[in-house]
């Protein structure tokens, strides 16, 4: 409910009452991301805590209160944005004309194809992978070299991923506005979208990439009015495509796991016990005795789920308790590793951060609060609840009145960011979205022709 002393004011060419129904539905929204934000840390917490893979030794009180610290922090301030905008509420605009809409559907799916071209480039014709090596032998190989010192950060690749994020303001726009582009950009968005998907499977396992692609898609379809909005019609739940793109997901993640394990000759009881091996968890032989059989492969998937879920806290109860001597603050690169290979390429500077050398376990997961204390330490994590519940917030208000400016473009990679905290820092992935999303917005120019 909006509150009396709420502006009443409509936008122009929008009618008051419906004005005043978006802004009250904006409302809705935004509160419902809160509480869903709230759900998906209380779910990671109760998942914790089952034994499916194994039993995770306990949290110290350290980092229990760290984490709870930082929700309270983040729902502390996500409350007051959203009640700074009941008072003071974000008026909706007018969306611009069809050629805008083409025109960045057009150039963000161009920029996206180009950096996964540059990237396939990178690793089949100059590291010579070629096209029939698989990801796994690829991810292993990179893996190898990297700790040996024969290989940093390439420019190439490094510029090609800061391009492929572009698909996500792409499918956004896709996505509020799909029955309005024309065939020709639809055309074009799909086949980029081949391409960047193929990309991400042959050469880099995408599964964050693909999965917040997946994500965001849905946010903009549920939080962004439509082109005429009717207060009475509510929005169905799209159930049949949503079963299938869940079942495509999952279906592709456990495609991931047993891959690399098959493609090793390697047993599943073996590769599981492997992985965890540095972690803080005790597994029972009654759990690796379910890889056994036909249904071994589908043990073990449901297996690697929940270790991809659960293992950040413990990995997080690690580094806070056990930090090695050597261990110096990322200022950043943690984060945005992006930014190592081009300062090396345009100022001659060696920016990498050693993974080997100050963390407990390389390629794990570490929370949000985690990857923000590599970066900046406690004052820095704690910082970042702050400024992203103030951000989430904002966007979300933002864009489910149907702006698009640069602040309220965001909202919904903000919220994307927000509910996968629990595990980890997506901003590794999001934010050169975010930074053609930006983009996007500063064009943005309302058109009251459109508002009807």
């Amino acid at each position: 409910m909006l509150s009396p002393s709420a502006s009443l004011c409509s936008a122009p060419g929008v009618p008051l009452n419906a004005s005043n129904m978006i802004i009250a539905r904006a409302l809705r929204i935004t509160l419902r991301c809160q509480l869903l934000v709230a759900a998906v840390w209380m779910a990671t917490v109760v998942l914790h805590e089952i034994e499916i893979g194994g039993e995770w030794l306990p949290l110290q009180t350290k980092t229990w209160m760290l984490l709870i610290a930082w929700n309270v922090l983040f729902q502390l301030a996500f409350y007051v944005t959203v009640n700074h905008y009941r008072q003071q509420p974000l008026l909706p605009r007018s969306l611009p004309n069809d050629a805008w809409w083409n025109g960045w559907v057009y150039a963000l799916s161009f920029i996206s194809a180009g950096g996964a071209l540059l990237v396939v480039y990178d690793f089949a014709i100059l590291r010579g992978y070629g096209f029939a090596t698989s990801v796994a032998a690829i991810r292993v190989e990179e893996a190898i070299a990297t700790a040996r010192g024969l290989r940093g950060g390439s420019p190439i690749s490094g510029l090609g991923r800061l391009m492929i994020p572009a698909m996500v303001p792409a499918f956004m726009i896709a996505t509020i506005r799909w029955k309005q582009l024309s065939a020709d950009a639809r055309f074009i968005l799909t086949v980029s979208a081949f391409i960047t998907l193929g990309e991400q499977i042959f050469f880099e396992g995408g599964r964050f990439f693909i999965a917040t692609v997946a994500t965001t898609i849905l946010v903009c379809y549920f939080a962004a009015p439509g082109r005429a909005f009717n207060p009475k019609r509510k929005r169905r739940l799209p159930v049949v495509r949503m079963a299938i793109g869940g079942a495509f997901l999952l279906s592709f993640f456990s495609y991931v796991f047993m891959d690399r394990v098959l493609d090793r000759g390697d047993f599943f009881w073996s590769a599981y016990l492997g992985l965890v091996k540095d972690f803080t968890i005790y597994v029972d032989p009654e759990i690796t005795g379910r890889f056994e059989g036909p249904m071994g492969g589908i043990w073990f998937s449901v297996s690697m789920f929940w270790i991809y879920i659960t293992h950040p806290l413990n990995e997080l109860d690690t580094l806070v308790t056990t930090t090695s001597a050597f261990f110096s603050h990322a200022g950043g690169l943690y984060q945005v590793p992006h930014m190592a290979p081009i300062a090396s390429l345009v100022f001659g500077v060696d920016l990498e951060y050693d993974l080997a050398v100050n963390l407990p376990n390389v390629g794990t997961y570490l929370t949000f609060y985690g990857a923000n204390y590599v970066d900046f330490g406690h004052f820095g994590a704690m910082s970042s609840a702050l400024i992203l519940g103030v951000l989430t917030a904002r966007g979300m208000m933002g864009f489910s009145v149907g702006r698009l400016d640069a602040l309220s473009i965001i909202g919904p990679p903000m919220l994307i960011i927000a509910l996968f905290t629990p595990i980890v820092s997506l901003v590794t992935t999001l934010w050169p979205s975010m930074l053609w999303a930006i983009a996007v917005g500063a064009t943005f120019r309302g058109d009251p022709r459109h508002t009807e």
